[in-house]
């Protein structure tokens, strides 16, 4: 093996060793703050009670306190290893993650459009997401180009979802000539397990209504 063979060699195990080490499936860091959401005290609750269920009790200050210090250590310890190759990593833009599906959300938004036509102070839906009743432009408005501009929010919409709430609004205008003022929203509410009865509340998030002519923006 020439000197050559055995640099390139040594390139390709480094590759590997640093795409191992950043694709370890390891949870990022559960704060002090983070432990308190609804989604991740129901997960504790659950765990007190499997724990129980085999003889293995364990009060729920400590399981909170467990899991807090033990995914911030390991959240630390993987940071660690990736220190010597994160130069390179961040150079080519090549530490994207693909955790997908590692791990479903505890409050999952619909999509919801509604019209309020002439004459008329009540709204039609016109498109709940998975809802059989109203399916206007579903095919459309679920293809994940634009699902990723709607979908996963955070407490202030982002330009892009007000940008796509107009174009949805002037949809609208231009199929129905009665439609007066159109109302784009989520609809968040709280998954269940399998074996829970479903939540009925429904919380409507980051309305915008937009009129013939002009639009307003709410949230």
């Amino acid at each position: 093996m020439t000197a050559r063979d055995q640099l390139r060699a040594l390139a390709i195990t480094v590759a590997l060793v640093a795409n191992a080490v950043y694709a370890l499936p390891i949870p990022s860091a559960i704060t002090a703050e983070k432990i308190q959401e609804e989604g991740r005290q129901r997960d504790l609750e659950m765990w007190e009670g499997l724990l129980a269920s085999v003889g293995l009790p364990i009060e729920h200050e400590r399981l909170q306190g467990w899991v807090v210090s033990v995914s911030t250590a390991l959240s630390d310890g993987h940071r660690l290893l990736k220190t010597p190759f994160r130069p390179v990593f961040d150079l080519l833009g090549a530490d994207q993650s693909w955790a997908l599906f590692a791990s479903a959300t505890t409050r999952p938004e619909r999509l919801e459009v509604a019209v309020r036509r002439k004459d008329s102070t009540d709204f039609e839906v016109l498109l709940r997401r998975m809802d059989p009743c109203c399916t206007w432009h579903e095919s459309q408005l679920e293809y994940r180009r634009i699902r990723g501009v709607w979908d996963g929010q955070g407490k202030r919409p982002r330009p892009a979802y007000k940008g796509l709430t107009k174009w949805i609004a002037e949809q609208v205008f231009s199929e129905m000539p009665d439609a007066e003022q159109v109302r784009v929203r989520l609809i968040r509410q709280r998954s269940t397990y399998p074996w829970e009865e479903a939540d009925p509340k429904r919380e409507p998030i980051l309305e915008r209504r937009h009129n013939r002519g002009r639009a307003e923006g709410g949230e």
